[in-house]
C-alpha cells in the first residue's frame, strides 16, 4: 500500500496502476471493498485507467452502490475495447450484467450477458463462458 501511496503522490502512474491492481485483487477476495474504492480512486487521479474503474464498480457494486458501479464499469467497458482487451471486455459486460440482475432488470441483465458470451468463447475462456451461462440460467 506504500508503494502505491508514494507512485500517487510522485505522480507515477504506471507503478501506482499495476501496485494498485496486485492489492486490489488480494483485497476485493478478502471483502476490503471500501479499501478498494479508496485504492481505485487515488489511482484515477492520474487519469483514467481500465482496471482502476473495473476495481472501483466490483468495489461499489459489492456495497450497494449499483449506479456509481455501472458508471464506472462502463468506463472499463470503454478502455478495454479501445485497447482491444477482449477478455476484460467480456468480464466487465458480465459484471454490468450482474449489476442489472440485482437490480431487477433481467431483461438488461440477459443484453450484457448474450454480449459477453461470444467474446468469452472467442478468447477460449472456458470458466468464463461457464459463469456467463449460468448467470443467463
Amino acid at each position: 500500500m506504500e508503494v502505491h501511496r508514494l507512485a500517487v503522490a510522485g505522480r507515477e502512474p504506471v507503478i501506482a496502476r499495476d501496485v494498485g491492481r496486485l492489492v486490489a485483487r488480494v483485497w476485493l477476495r478478502t471483502s476490503r471493498f471500501a479499501d478498494v474504492a479508496a485504492l481505485a480512486s487515488a489511482t484515477l487521479t492520474l487519469g483514467p485507467d481500465a482496471g482502476a474503474f473495473y476495481d472501483r464498480g466490483w468495489a461499489r457494486s459489492s456495497t450497494g452502490q449499483p449506479r456509481q458501479a455501472l458508471a464506472d464499469y462502463q468506463q472499463a467497458l470503454t478502455l478495454y475495447r479501445e485497447a482491444g482487451h477482449r477478455g476484460n471486455e467480456a468480464a466487465t459486460l458480465t459484471n454490468i450484467g450482474l449489476v442489472y440482475d440485482g437490480l431487477g432488470d433481467r431483461q438488461q441483465a440477459l443484453t450484457y450477458y448474450q454480449q459477453a458470451l461470444p467474446i468469452q468463447r472467442d478468447v477460449g475462456n472456458r470458466a468464463g463462458e461457464a459463469t456467463t451461462l449460468t448467470n443467463i440460467g
